[in-house]
C-alpha cells in the first residue's frame, strides 16, 4: 500500500528496483494527474480511490479515473478525513461512505451501480487475497 503525492517519477523507477511483483502495489488515496496514472498502470500497479473522485473542484482526478482498467481499480475510506459528497463536511469519514465513491466510478466508466459493486469486491478480493 502506497501513498504518492506529486513523486511519481522518481517512485516508480525505485519500485522497479526491487524486483517486487508490481501487481501487489496498490496505490491508495490517488489524486494525482493523468499522466501520473499513466505511469502506474504502465508499471502495472493498482489504484484505490477516495472520496476525492467526488469532488467538483477535482476533474483531473476524475479523467485519471477514466484511464483505470476496471480490475485494478478499488476504492477507500481514507478515514478520518476526505469523506465523499454529498457528505464531504462529515468528520470523521466512515465506511458507510465509501459507496458514493463506487457511485462515481461507476458514472465515469458507464458502469451500473452495482455492477461496480462486484467488480470491487473481486478486485479486493484478488488482490488481497481474501477469501
Amino acid at each position: 500500500m502506497l501513498h504518492c503525492r506529486e513523486a511519481f517519477g522518481d517512485l516508480i523507477p525505485e519500485l522497479r528496483r526491487s524486483e517486487i511483483d508490481p501487481a501487489r502495489f496498490v496505490f491508495h488515496c490517488f489524486t494525482g494527474t493523468e499522466s501520473d496514472m499513466e505511469m502506474l498502470l504502465e508499471f502495472g500497479a493498482n489504484v484505490s480511490f477516495t472520496g476525492v473522485l467526488t469532488y467538483h473542484n477535482a476533474p483531473g482526478v476524475r479523467a485519471a479515473a477514466a484511464l483505470v482498467p476496471l480490475d485494478r481499480v478499488m476504492v477507500e475510506t481514507d478515514a478520518p478525513f476526505l469523506t465523499p459528497m454529498p457528505h464531504r463536511s462529515v468528520r470523521p469519514n466512515e465506511p458507510k461512505y465509501v459507496v458514493h465513491v463506487a457511485a462515481a466510478l461507476a458514472e465515469i466508466h458507464g458502469q451500473d451501480p452495482a455492477d461496480m459493486e462486484r467488480i470491487l469486491d473481486e478486485n479486493a478480493r484478488r488482490i488481497y487475497g481474501i477469501g
